[in-house]
């Protein structure tokens, strides 16, 4: 995203008081980027490489998490 990291727009929108899911797309997957995925509000990271398998299994947990069935 040009000119803004997901972190800072995530805050952005959390710091305007919108209390929405947050779901983040990145090819990182340290314990250092879940901390700032968390500490910046992203509810939900879907990691790449990604398959349409891990797009449905991805999109069911973020189901589970907004209390779908």
């Amino acid at each position: 995203m040009p000119g803004m990291s997901g972190y800072d727009f995530a805050k952005e929108i959390r710091n305007k008081g919108q209390n929405i899911f947050i779901a983040g797309v990145t090819g990182y997957d340290s314990e250092d980027d879940r901390q700032k995925s968390s500490d910046s509000g992203i509810n939900y990271i879907i990691k790449k490489p990604y398959t349409k398998e891990s797009i449905t299994k991805s999109l069911s947990e973020i189901s589970e998490l907004l209390g779908g069935a």
